[in-house]
Parts: C-alpha cells; structure tokens; sequence
C-alpha cells in the first residue's frame, strides 16, 4: 500500500462533476434504473456543497439519490448547504 494525499473535495470543485456522473451512472446501471442525466440545479447544489466528510459522502449521497429516483434525469433532494 502507498499512501497517496490529495487535497480535500472542497479544495478540488473541478472534480465534483466527473465523479458525480461517474457514480450516478454506476449506480443507475447496478440498480437497473434508466438514468441519462442529472439535473444542472442538482448537480450546482453538489458543485457548491463543501462535502466535509469528502469523497465518500458525496458517492453516499448520490447512491441514496439514485435509489430514490424515479426518472430518467436524476435530481433529488439537495444536500444541507454547507459555506465555502
């Protein structure tokens, strides 16, 4: 094992959007879920959010989202707005 620092979620916005469709996409073909997009007001709430637990809350949270979703365009309900 290599330990491998990379700065904070929070620190890294750029990076939301690849890894929310990464998982969004991964998790609607594991459950079998038709989902071809995500919502753009979805998608800024999660941009803006500050995910302090990092990584793996943000691909919790969007599991739950998927899990939830009933449509082909993924939105849900928003995280709790954190401050930058």
């Amino acid at each position: 094992m290599f330990p491998i620092e990379l700065p904070p979620l929070r620190e890294r916005p750029e990076d939301i959007r690849l890894l929310v469709h990464h998982f969004a996409m991964d998790y609607a073909t594991r459950m079998h879920k038709r989902i071809t997009a995500i919502s753009e007001e979805f998608m800024t709430a999660l941009v803006r959010h500050s995910w302090p637990r990092n990584i793996r809350e943000l691909q919790n949270f969007v599991e739950r989202s998927v899990i939830l979703s009933t449509g082909a365009v993924l939105s849900g309900s928003l995280p709790n707005p954190v401050a930058r």
